[in-house]
């Protein structure tokens, strides 16, 4: 009889307790990313926010164009995505008249900042064509404006060819150079491999 009401005792307590559930990560409040800003073609609209765009505009007629855009990344402080760059020759008007180079791009942000309780992307930079262009891009009054870039540093490329040119990747070599690593023109690193029944410089 004792034991019985022990028991009850018990019972009674631990229904009267709170019941307190362990804070895992799926009860937190979800962070939203923070979203790029992207500019009207032809009639630039400041602050004007946008997640993840399949095209990113950057001022007026005439100015970089990146389209086709497929996001690999998008984080609280960078965003990744690759596509295809629109740059016009900028001595060639009317630029109506104009058609643009068209490249592989791809395209980094960073360095989130905030306007008015939105976050957002400040700084962008655009990797083109295969001899390493970039485009740096900065945030000012909700406007993207373009950043001169800074000299790339000179890489000498080497061996050279017979012709004292450099080798480019996909270019023949010597099979007394196979297993060599030498640079390429555009500055890339380049091994010169078996490649089918040749040998090729192959970055």
């Amino acid at each position: 009889m004792r034991t019985k009401i022990i028991r009850a005792a018990v019972l009674a307590a631990s229904l009267a307790l709170p019941v307190v559930l362990p804070f895992t990560a799926a009860s937190a409040a979800p962070r939203t990313p923070p979203a790029v800003k992207t500019i009207q073609n032809d009639a630039p609209a400041p602050w004007a926010f946008t997640t993840k765009p399949g095209t990113i505009l950057t001022g007026n007629g005439g100015t970089p164009i990146a389209f086709h855009l497929t996001w690999s990344s998008w984080t609280d402080t960078s965003a990744t995505a690759t596509g295809k760059l629109d740059l016009w020759d900028t001595s060639c008007t009317p630029i109506a008249n104009c058609k643009p180079s068209v490249y592989s791009v791809t395209i980094l942000l960073h360095r989130a900042a905030a306007h008015k309780g939105t976050e957002y992307f400040s700084r962008m930079r655009y990797s083109y064509g295969r001899k390493g262009g970039v485009l740096y891009f900065y945030e000012a009054a909700g406007l993207w404006q373009e950043r001169a870039a800074s000299p790339p540093v000179p890489v000498a490329c080497h061996p050279l060819a017979p012709s004292g040119n450099c080798y480019e990747p996909g270019e023949f070599c010597p099979g007394a150079d196979l297993g060599m690593t030498g640079i390429a023109g555009d500055g890339k690193t380049i091994v010169c491999k078996v490649d089918g029944s040749y040998h090729r410089w192959l970055d």
